[in-house]
């Protein structure tokens, strides 16, 4: 185009242009025509070089590669030209999303020559991993008729494991948790265990179908998988337990056993009496191995017997010096030694009788066989002022044989007749808590 004035100007275009382009030297060539007729002989003019200065962004860049809910992270976003540009940040319009982000400071700017470098920092309140992270802008503007640069990047906020907590599945015991972090995989493993031991307290943690006994929490989801932490159980204990035997005392008609009408050494008294006291042949001191080893010791309050006619029933309680927690050392505390426990032909007397002359013998024997055949009894003939009852076969050995006594030619004579069923005993120790 031509000035008013004769001046020619032509417009140059250069483009698009990259960061390589920074310092290009560009020079304007003229080439002027011949006119022969007006004695002009054209030629070429070539002007001094130009040097073409970009004004761009020429890097921005995050403070950290792994951001997580929560940092605080510094933006950096770098430019040049031959003036200083204003420079904004932003995620969307014209500021940073305020729902995701909490503003610190910035832009702060540092010059060094044509080289211009500002900071943003802020705070990440929201994960936005789940949308593929979220994009921020810094923008250089270099005034009006000068334009503008843009650069971007994208923010990947992973949520942060360390502030999400798993609960416990179940009544919590007392469960300690404990964490372990993987950096590198972006992981956090939360680690169920529970107190320690103690002589009276046990505990158990087993896993289950959405427990477990440790979790793991991706910083990808924020969530734990399994959802939950198993809980601690306490271990049953046992404290105590018991021995108990029932006998059917159906052959023997008219005798009692711990009943209201019972006499002598099988009253209630006398047989708790055998059942609570330490020696050598009645009661449970030298069967039941713990009694024996001095790891228990009887519980007389819960120790006792019954009559049901036609059934007697002893029961021996017993409560461990230290509790255990398993059937099998429950089972190895009452195991017996020597046989079943015995309740006649005790070393201690427990008839409070008095002893009576060989006629009452007599006559008693007489009387209780008139009375009812199946009546056992045994009197030691070498004595016979004994009392009757004194040495009664009942609960002896296996039970399996009773005496009939007859009376002839004034002498007591032993005949010993074998009888089966006598007593049937169902003795053993239960299974059942004290």
């Amino acid at each position: 185009m031509t000035s008013s004035v004769g001046i020619r100007t032509s417009p140059l275009k250069v483009g698009p242009l990259t960061a390589d382009d920074d310092d290009l030297k560009v020079r304007c060539v003229i080439t002027y025509t011949a006119d022969t007729a007006n004695n002009f002989n054209g030629g070429v003019v070539t002007s001094e070089a130009l040097t073409l200065k970009l004004a761009s962004v020429t890097d921005f860049t995050v403070s950290s590669d792994t951001i997580t809910n929560g940092d605080t992270i510094t933006l950096t976003c770098v430019a040049t030209g031959e003036t200083a540009p204003t420079f904004t940040f932003y995620t969307r319009g014209a500021a940073f999303d305020e729902s995701k982000y909490t503003f610190v400071s910035g832009p702060t700017t540092e010059t060094s020559g044509t080289t211009y470098t500002a900071m943003y920092v802020t705070t990440t309140k929201q994960a936005t991993i789940i949308q593929g992270g979220q994009t921020a802008y810094c923008e250089a503007s270099y005034g009006t008729g000068m334009g503008s640069d843009v650069a971007e990047l994208t923010l990947t906020t992973y949520y942060d494991c360390a502030s999400v907590d798993i609960p416990i599945l179940g009544k919590d015991l007392g469960v300690i948790k404990t964490y372990a972090d993987d950096e590198s995989a972006g992981t956090r493993t939360a680690t169920a265990s529970c107190p320690a031991d103690t002589a009276d307290i046990r505990y158990d943690i087993q896993a289950s179908v959405n427990s477990g006994i440790t979790a793991v929490c991706d910083r990808e989801t924020g969530k734990y998988t399994p959802s939950f932490l198993a809980a601690c159980m306490l271990k049953s204990s046992f404290s105590g337990h018991y021995y108990q035997a029932k006998y059917d005392l159906t052959t023997i008609s008219g005798f009692t056993i711990c009943g209201p009408d019972s006499t002598g050494e099988w009253t209630e008294d006398n047989i708790i009496a055998k059942l609570t006291t330490d020696e050598a042949v009645c009661g449970p001191y030298e069967r039941i191995d713990c009694l024996r080893e001095e790891t228990c010791t009887v519980d007389a309050a819960n120790t006792g017997c019954t009559w049901d006619a036609p059934d007697f029933t002893y029961k021996i309680t017993v409560i461990f010096a230290t509790a255990v927690f398993t059937l099998d050392e429950r089972s190895a505390l009452m195991a017996t030694t020597g046989g079943s426990i015995k309740i006649n032909g005790c070393t201690a007397s427990y008839s409070k009788r008095k002893r009576r002359s060989a006629l009452e013998t007599d006559f008693q024997l007489e009387a209780l066989l008139n009375s009812n055949g199946t009546s056992v009894i045994q009197v030691d003939a070498e004595n016979p002022k004994d009392s009757i009852l004194s040495t009664v076969q009942l609960l002896f050995g296996a039970f399996g044989v009773v005496a009939m006594t007859t009376l002839f030619a004034g002498i007591i004579i032993l005949r010993k007749k074998p009888r089966t069923g006598l007593l049937e005993s169902d003795s053993e120790s239960e299974i059942a808590d004290c």
